[in-house]
């Protein structure tokens, strides 16, 4: 395992020797806004397979950032996104020249869906060990079982996107496959969601209308200020059922917020400051003007 940057950077140089490398990660996501990042692992064929100590490297990790960014190196992974979002936040890199094994399943006669078990399966009749999935990625050393589990997520991944290729092609779609991966080089994909936006990923928003709408919005801005500054998933600063219960009954006084600690819909963390943050985003959703609510709906 890589724990030092000349061992890392000659493993970078190797892939941009061989202009292509798969890429993954592992990592802990339960409690935090932001995953933990454990591993990242690099392949450049079935048998030159390596993990990357991102726990020892914190903060060390600009020449993963420039194979990242390098449009002259492929980058392979399946589902692309959620994996490229992280690195970017941990290299400060934007990816560039990306192939996703998992949306290029669709041009090749597969599900687009597709997880990396199965295609391997139908792909080369490869099964992978799943079991190692919720382990802990931060403890040191890794069990062997650990390693070899992170490594096979990046073993056959060139192969795959040969084989996805060829289908394709034969199939009339590899114009259309390489169209779609193109889009993944662009640097919005990657970007921190808009946190103005994010109420409307609050399940049952829809049912709201005009100031209510206007409230949650608010709200939702502060939950998602305080679970990025906190380092706190969004539902350990607030549920979803209590931004909907506010913003339906739209609280505008520190008594009427211990109505709702009574009422039980209030989450530990609206407590202290969070009972003025939660008072004043009321308050703004609540004087919010009339033209401003027209463009919140569904």
């Amino acid at each position: 395992m890589i724990v030092d940057q000349d061992a890392l950077r000659e493993q970078i140089e190797a892939a941009w020797a061989a202009g292509q490398v798969a890429v993954d990660t592992e990592m802990v996501w339960e409690r935090t806004f932001f995953p933990a990042l454990g591993v990242v692992q690099l392949g450049l064929d079935r048998d030159r397979c390596t993990l990357v100590d991102t726990v020892a490297l914190e903060g060390q990790l600009g020449d993963l950032g420039r194979l990242l960014a390098d449009g002259q190196t492929q980058k392979i992974l399946h589902d692309a996104t959620q994996d490229l979002s992280i690195l970017k936040r941990a290299t400060g890199a934007s990816p560039s020249n990306v192939f996703d094994t998992r949306a290029a399943s669709g041009f090749a006669g597969l599900a687009s869906t597709i997880s990396l078990r199965d295609l391997l399966v139908e792909l080369f009749d490869i099964e992978l060990d799943k079991t190692e999935t919720r382990t802990d990625w931060l403890q040191r050393p890794l069990a062997d079982k650990q390693i070899g589990y992170a490594e096979d997520d990046v073993r056959y991944l060139v192969e795959a996107r040969d084989e996805l290729r060829r289908r394709a092609e034969a199939a009339g779609y590899l114009a259309w496959l390489e169209e779609e991966m193109a889009g993944l080089g662009e640097p919005e994909i990657y970007q921190e969601r808009d946190p103005r936006e994010e109420f409307r990923r609050v399940k049952g928003y829809g049912k709201l209308r005009g100031r209510e709408l206007s409230v949650l919005r608010e709200l939702t801005v502060w939950r998602e200020e305080a679970a990025r500054t906190f380092d706190r998933s969004r539902g350990r600063i607030a549920s979803d059922k209590l931004l909907l219960f506010l913003a339906q009954r739209q609280p505008t006084q520190s008594e009427e917020l211990g109505e709702v600690a009574e009422d039980g819909e209030r989450t530990r963390d609206v407590e202290g400051d969070g009972h003025g943050r939660c008072q004043a985003s009321v308050g703004q959703g609540h004087g919010a003007s009339d033209e401003l609510m027209l463009g919140l709906g569904p």
